[in-house]
């Protein structure tokens, strides 16, 4: 009976794991132009850090569990001063970061290997692909 009680409450606990849906994203990635990212857990698994650079571009994501929505969202910082706010949806193959100009999507492509999308959407326009990239495992 105690071997039961505590394989439910095992498995209760990793459902409420709000970092799942994420996890074929951490560690690190290499694009197969130029840049890389990677993503790591910090403050004891309470956040997780996206850091990402192409070129002259540095960027650093801080994706948090949010209590009142119930569910994770981000902010993004880059070295060219832009500040993006963004709700985090996931499915089982992808996460997207998502707010009403901007849409950043990472879909699993095979075994260690992801696709990138970061679509721009202008006042008053649908959503336009910006950046496609193709990323490994290093």
């Amino acid at each position: 009976m105690r071997f039961w009680l505590l394989l439910i409450v095992a498995m209760c606990l990793r459902a409420q794991d709000p970092w799942k849906p994420l996890q074929f994203l951490m560690g690190q990635w290499v694009g197969e132009g130029n840049g890389a990212c990677s993503f790591d857990f910090d403050l004891e698994r309470k956040v997780l850090i996206r850091k990402s650079y192409a070129g002259s571009h540095h960027d650093l994501t801080v994706i948090y569990a949010d209590p009142a929505s119930k569910g994770l969202k981000a902010i993004y910082f880059d070295n060219e001063d832009h500040v993006i706010e963004y709700k985090v949806e996931s499915g089982p193959d992808s996460v997207r970061f998502l707010n009403e100009g901007y849409r950043l999507t990472y879909r699993k492509a095979g075994e260690g290997k992801v696709t990138l999308d970061f679509d721009i959407a202008p006042p008053g326009k649908p959503f336009a692909n910006y950046i496609h990239a193709v990323l490994k495992r290093p």
